[in-house]
């Protein structure tokens, strides 16, 4: 009997243990194991399509989206939560890359009671029952478009106080006719031991410059040629695939065609270089 309880004993701590995930840490969906590591906390009303699932990206094989449909019918709240397993951000954490794509039609603009947002969250994995929970970016509110075309966000500071706590993804509405998808997180620790000051003015800079250079790649999903248009004239572009071999390297001016003919049938990480501009973004190639 003492062996027994001696081995449940030793059973509990080890999983305790290995419960947190040490930083960096990525999420690409593409597997069902790591798929299993999400858990979904329903917190509304269970109507229709009202839920996170997976979805396979354009039908490319082994690769995979988060993914949360409109609800459909119903007058209650929808309010749906992915949570993350439990990260270790004790030396702070910062977003480098998230890759989204949302669309809509009918009213599926923003209504004032709808939240679709990335949060931290800690104190417990069950978002009703966490002690503290504070938007890391709000898809509705920051550069919001119904457009169908896949966008990467990076430098997403999480709260530099932070200790070990989870990453959440709520869908919020009473009926909205919006779709989100989510797509290859990366997190990364903060280099610094310090908080720095004035952290909160950096965040509105920085959302000035993604705001003010965004480039838009398009048509996505294409199999032959494909534009960017933004704020800039012309631009390094390098497209990599997800084992981050490099796959394409060329310069283009806004709105010239740059030929894919060669990327094979697959899901790609474009980076486009403009003087100070760096940004990141999804190619689906089919």
């Amino acid at each position: 009997m003492k062996t027994q309880i001696l081995l449940a004993f030793i059973t509990c701590i080890s999983s305790i243990a290995i419960a947190q995930t040490t930083l960096p840490y990525s999420a690409h969906f593409d597997n069902v194991t790591e798929q299993g590591t999400w858990k979904q906390y329903k917190l509304g009303q269970e109507t229709g399509l009202s839920y996170w699932e997976y979805e396979k990206i354009n039908n490319v094989t082994d690769s995979f989206a988060l993914v949360h449909y409109y609800p459909v019918g119903g007058t209650q709240t929808t309010d749906n939560w992915m949570v993350s397993p439990e990260l270790d951000m004790t030396k702070g954490a910062i977003i480098d890359s998230m890759f989204y794509l949302m669309k809509g039609f009918g009213g599926g603009n923003p209504q004032p009671a709808d939240t679709i947002a990335l949060y931290y969250i800690e104190g417990n994995r069950d978002p009703s029952l966490a002690t503290k929970k504070e938007i890391v970016y709000d898809y509705l509110r920051t550069d919001f478009k119904l457009d169908n075309i896949w966008y990467s966000k990076s430098a997403l500071k999480i709260p530099y106080k932070a200790k070990s706590g989870y990453l959440a993804f709520r869908y919020k509405t009473v009926i909205n006719w919006l779709d989100i998808k989510v797509d290859n997180i990366q997190v990364s620790p903060q280099k610094t031991t310090e908080e720095p000051k004035d952290s909160n003015k950096t965040a509105i800079n920085l959302q000035e410059i993604n705001r003010n250079s965004a480039v838009s790649l398009y048509p996505n999903p294409s199999n032959d040629n494909v534009k960017f248009t933004g704020n800039v004239s012309e631009l390094d572009v390098s497209i990599f695939d997800f084992t981050g071999k490099l796959m394409l390297q060329q310069t283009v001016f806004s709105n010239e065609e740059l030929s894919i003919e060669i990327l094979p049938i697959g899901v790609y990480v474009v980076e486009i270089v403009s003087g100070k501009i760096r940004q990141r973004m999804k190619l689906v190639v089919d």
